[in-house]
């Protein structure tokens, strides 16, 4: 009885990013899916998975995979990733969670004091916002505050994320309009990305 041959596996930008290769070979005409992103090939969604879900954590579907070439652009403004603001006077805290947000796949862009802040909002009106509150110039209630009296951003997502713990300062951010209040010491980067989408429904 003939059996069915195999095409050898190729390389994919998986094995560029030192992912190792499949444990096994899969015939042609299975469908497989799983967005991988690396610096090897930074625009391009390589595909390898058994099945369509398990996305990585920070693919929120701005664009949508429906099947193998098949792409659905859901984007409000045509945008094919998620904008991140980071507003962070530390260069060193900033550069930290910057980097996983950016490996799972967001476009990040991060300003060190509240004024720029504010001005970077209301010109690019990112999808989400992360705000520290000690901020050269203008602080993070400030900020926030801004953001909220003006009609391009009031209903802008914004999660505080500082190093003050104090109950009445929490209250505060929360009845601004922040979705979250995150304490930094109890928040690594990937706890941020993970999040991510849960924010973004808010």
């Amino acid at each position: 009885m003939p059996t069915e041959s195999l095409a050898p596996m190729r390389p994919t930008a998986s094995h560029a990013c030192g992912m190792g290769a499949p444990e096994v070979a899969a015939p042609r005409l299975r469908i497989t899916m799983r967005a991988l992103r690396c610096s090897a090939a930074p625009g391009i969604w390589t595909t390898w998975s058994p099945n369509l879900g398990g996305r990585p954590p920070g693919l929120i579907p701005r664009r949508t995979l429906k099947a193998v070439g098949e792409v659905g652009d859901e984007s409000r403004a045509g945008r094919d990733r998620v904008r991140v603001l980071f507003v962070e006077d530390d260069p060193s805290v900033a550069q930290m969670y910057k980097l996983k947000l950016e490996l799972d796949g967001y476009d990040v862009d991060v300003v060190s004091d509240g004024e720029k802040a504010v001005d970077a909002a209301r010109k690019t009106v990112p999808d989400i916002v992360f705000l520290d509150i000690r901020l050269p110039k203008l602080d993070g209630f400030g900020v926030l505050e801004a953001l909220r009296k003006d009609p391009r951003t009031e209903r802008l997502p914004v999660v505080i994320l500082s190093n003050y713990s104090e109950r009445e300062l929490i209250d505060r951010g929360l009845r601004l309009g922040a979705l979250d209040y995150l304490i930094k010491t109890q928040t690594t980067p990937a706890h941020l990305s993970r999040g991510m989408e849960g924010w973004l429904k808010d």
